[in-house]
């Protein structure tokens, strides 16, 4: 086999056509409630590219991306051309041209998927790229899931095993009760939206590709909960929370262990779904999982940069725990203004 047409199976390989749950077009509508649209861009005779993409308003900025709650998404791109020495070149135009297609806003921000084939090609055509990682524990694995964690990690979960039952369910209220509880107890309360977890869950539910892993106490009260959503080849933990009133935390590790045993018995590979946080990020290496690259693909207009610049000094200033605090009484505050329904008067009163 010559080298050109090496080159061309190789860019096959990497531009297949393997949507993930997140890239299916009832996901868009679910999570954006019909808030997105299609970027296209052709040439003539070589190939058409494609991208969805959505438009939210963050902190002040308007930012294009993919529809809320997405974790991953690629673009599709379709040759039309059988010249394998251009064809990377044309990944490079098509990736240009949807650039220039797409809606005007302050902040663009993709994740591609692991191995995706597509990062210096994104880099390339003007895009900014900075490294960002899950975990994963491959399909093909046939160790013991606990033989993997650490020795520490280990004991725990089965300490935790001895008090802790695990509920798998699809009582969608059950779980909002506790992950309504944890985003505010946590100051995430202006950037969730409640409803679009509702819908995604709805749609993901319907097509049998969902279920929700409940952690319980021997008194049969909920202390965590996790959310895990599934294709034709990963399961994905994708949204997790816990009480804030039963310290147990093991319950979250508990829950870890039972999803991977899921992704095992349904022969699909366990994603850890990323982290949000360097003490998170240890906490999840010590699953026995193994790293996975997934860039993070960006375009970022002077308005932009500076806001997060000056967002960024002022979280250095004066720290995490007074900035939470402070969102809390925001949070508060915003509670406080909302109308209030009037209580009616008793006979005594009036």
């Amino acid at each position: 086999m010559n080298s050109d047409a090496t080159s061309s199976e190789c860019l096959k390989s990497n531009m297949s056509d393997r949507p993930t749950i997140f890239e299916q077009e009832w996901w868009y509508e679910a999570s954006t409630g019909g808030n997105w649209e299609r970027v296209e861009f052709s040439e003539d005779g070589k190939f058409t590219a494609r991208m969805i993409v959505s438009n939210r308003r963050v902190d002040g900025l308007n930012i294009i991306g993919m529809p809320y709650l997405a974790r991953i998404m690629k673009p599709g791109i379709t040759f039309h051309s059988t010249e394998p020495k251009l064809a990377h070149s044309h990944i490079i135009r098509a990736l240009s041209g949807l650039r220039e297609e797409m809606p005007k806003g302050d902040c663009f921000n993709y994740t591609l998927p692991p191995d995706s084939g597509l990062d210096s090609s994104f880099l390339l055509a003007g895009y900014s790229l900075s490294p960002n990682y899950t975990f994963q524990r491959e399909a093909s694995c046939k160790l013991d899931p606990l033989s993997m964690m650490t020795e520490k990690f280990r004991a725990n979960i089965r300490k935790g095993q001895k008090r802790i039952g695990v509920e798998p369910n699809e009582d969608i209220e059950r779980y909002m009760r506790l992950y309504v509880s944890f985003c505010k107890s946590r100051s995430l309360k202006e950037v969730i939206d409640y409803e679009a977890v509702r819908r995604v869950w709805e749609a993901c539910r319907a097509r049998k590709q969902a279920v929700i892993l409940t952690a319980v106490n021997g008194a049969g009260e909920d202390i965590a909960s996790s959310m895990l959503l599934w294709d034709d080849h990963h399961l994905y933990n994708w949204l997790n929370c816990r009480s804030l009133i039963f310290h147990d935390y093991a319950a979250i590790s508990v829950l870890f262990l039972n999803a991977i045993e899921l992704a095992i018995k349904m022969g699909l590979t366990f994603d850890s779904d990323g982290f949000s946080s360097l003490e998170q990020g240890i906490y999840t290496s010590r699953l026995g999982l193994l790293p996975k690259l997934r860039m993070d693909v960006s375009i970022t207009n002077s308005k932009a940069e500076l806001k997060t610049a000056f967002r960024d000094h002022t979280k250095a200033l004066i720290g995490q725990k007074p900035k939470r605090t402070l969102l809390k009484l925001q949070s508060v505050l915003s509670d406080f203004r909302k109308p209030q329904t009037p209580t009616p008067k008793t006979d005594s009163e009036e």
